[in-house]
């Protein structure tokens, strides 16, 4: 019921529904559901689907606060209890951080003209606690998602389709490195580092430092605990650079699965970003040994391959990348601006991984787990949306 709720919020699979979201939220914090009752607490504070109510928000917060069970959602609620508790005492009205809106570019909401769409791979950055976050632009237009029959390796879901996005969006130039993770988090759950699994692949480093390697080992709550944490910081910080040059009127989302195509190819319809042969210098993947290239057998710093068309680093390779919806069928004919299924039973991953096999590294190809599952090949990248 939770999982509901996030989609109507989302939009994913679903039309936007504030109202609905929170009809959700309040009947999955009816039946015990810890994420819930905090979510719900937050609609509350936030006005998402219902009149902004401190004191009901308060409400929801210390009944999530007094459930022991995830202690995840216990920490959030306690913190939210002391924010408004601060809040109300300093007679501050803080920011909001409204309901969630498609990763595109928009129209000029003052005027309703639509300003000049940046060019393909136009950057951006902010910075976050001495970290910056840089962004690469992908414009609007048509492209052919899936594989042609033809296409080596290709598998049964990889149906080929026209889709068309009528707005540009941005998004991050590397997935999520660890120092971004750790430094909005407070920790680093990778494998591959000096405290995880794999730290005697890290022990063969010069300076053994996995600050710029991706983060890996999160689930797709852990993505969006993540995306939460940011955006409570920006709110809280505007001299981030987020809210003031890119004009406040922002939010931090996944990419949806026909998003993260559309950024790999790069207006490119061959298997592999830079053409249809594999190429052992443009990928981290254990198809590499076979070709006379470098089998790391662990990630690689992200970066150091090099970048698509675009600008974007790793789109293939590394790290698989959670996508912010559920794995379905594609469609059979051409479709504008799609979205994933409302519910699922597994999340989309796309790009290939540090122990890929060449054909698991084509931009078409497909990959789903559970979306609560930690996998040490798994990692994420996300993109700033105007509203």
């Amino acid at each position: 019921m939770c999982r509901a709720g996030d989609c109507y919020k989302d939009g994913i699979g679903v039309g936007k529904d504030a109202k609905q979201a929170f009809e959700w939220y309040r009947k999955a914090a009816d039946a015990g559901f810890s994420e819930a009752t905090y979510r719900l607490g937050k609609c509350y504070e936030k006005g998402i689907g219902v009149e902004k109510n401190v004191a009901e928000a308060k409400i929801g917060y210390r009944k999530a606060a007094e459930q022991e069970r995830y202690l995840l959602w216990k920490t959030e609620a306690e913190e939210a209890l002391r924010r408004l508790e601060s809040e109300a005492e300093a007679g501050v009205a803080k920011p909001t951080l409204f309901d969630a809106s498609p990763l595109f570019a928009a129209s000029d909401s003052a005027s309703g003209a639509c300003e000049p769409e940046p060019a393909a791979g136009a950057r951006k950055t902010f910075c976050v606690r001495d970290v910056e976050f840089a962004f690469r632009y992908c414009p609007s237009g048509t492209f052919l998602m899936g594989s042609p029959a033809s296409e080596k390796g290709r598998k049964e879901d990889e149906t080929q389709h026209k889709v068309t996005l009528t707005r540009g969006f941005w998004t991050l130039e590397t997935p999520v490195t660890q120092r971004m993770y750790e430094a909005i988090t407070g920790r680093n759950p990778s494998w591959f580092s000096l405290n995880g699994g794999g730290w005697e692949k890290i022990l063969e480093l010069d300076d053994r430092d996995t600050s710029e390697f991706p983060v890996e080992r999160v689930g797709m709550r852990a993505c969006q605990d993540f995306l939460d944490r940011l955006s409570a910081i920006c709110e809280a910080e505007p001299g981030c650079g987020l809210t003031s040059d890119w004009e406040l009127d922002w939010e931090l989302r996944l990419p949806t699965e026909t998003e993260w195509e559309y950024a790999a190819r790069a207006g490119t319809s061959t298997a592999f970003y830079w053409g249809d042969r594999f190429g052992t210098r443009r990928v981290n993947c254990a198809a590499n040994a076979s070709y006379g290239g470098v089998k790391w057998e662990r990630t690689t710093p992200v970066g150091y391959y090099p970048p698509n068309a675009w600008g974007l680093f790793d789109m293939l390779g590394n790290v698989y990348e959670w996508c912010g919806e559920y794995y379905d069928a594609y469609p059979s004919g051409a479709t504008t601006d799609p979205t994933g299924p409302l519910l699922g039973a597994k999340g989309v991953l796309r790009g290939g991984r540090w122990n890929s096999d060449e054909k698991l590294c084509r931009v078409a190809s497909r990959g789903a787990a559970e979306t609560k599952r930690r996998r040490y090949r798994c990692g994420f990248r996300f993109g700033v949306a105007r509203r």
